[in-house]
């Protein structure tokens, strides 16, 4: 959903990019891009955490399973006594046949849901970045933006200064992500 809002403001932002005299709505579209682009990077990131998280509790709960399948003592208590090996159930189903790797069949394949799941908030978040600074130097040295400061009387190395606000508030947005504690499981 958030790449398509920022598509379709791209797309009214190249409306004005060549109209002088809107400058205004120019310049908020491509404010507006750069919120979209900074909601995408959060939203990725919890799209990793989350991919994290869920891969770390199944590997906690099939750890566990893995250790209570062979306590001897679990296993002849709770579990019917005539049950050997081979009946347990975690771990001894047969796999899948045949199991590779190519993209281009439709056989199973030996992939983990979680790490794919995981990959796709990275790609994510490396697309994300990557619109943002494109979008903050496009914008700051848009020639609408230097008509509106040229109109103010300010100087040209505004647009310098104004790239390196928005590189600092996606530097202050990545590093916020990274080191939160409110998304962290104290059960792990």
């Amino acid at each position: 959903m958030s790449f398509t809002g920022y598509g379709s403001m791209l797309l009214r932002v190249c409306e004005y990019i060549t109209d002088d005299n809107k400058c205004i709505p120019f310049c908020i579209l491509n404010i507006a891009g750069l919120c979209i682009a900074l909601l995408g990077i959060v939203l990725s990131a919890l799209w990793i955490m989350m991919g994290k998280g869920s891969k770390a509790w199944y590997e906690k709960y099939e750890n566990a399973l893995y250790h209570i399948e062979r306590n001897e003592k679990y296993s002849k208590a709770i579990v019917a006594n005539d049950m050997d090996d081979e009946m347990l159930m975690h771990g001894s189903l047969p796999a899948a046949n045949p199991l590779d790797t190519s993209l281009f069949t439709t056989n199973a394949g030996r992939f983990s849901v979680s790490r794919i799941n995981i990959a796709i908030g990275q790609v994510s978040i490396v697309v994300w970045c990557l619109a943002y600074l494109i979008q903050s130097i496009c914008f700051s040295f848009s020639n609408q933006l230097l008509f509106i400061l040229n109109d103010c009387g300010t100087f040209p190395w505004v647009s310098i200064l104004s790239l390196l606000v928005w590189l600092l508030l996606l530097v202050l947005i990545i590093v916020i992500v990274k080191y939160t504690q409110w998304c962290r499981s104290s059960g792990i």
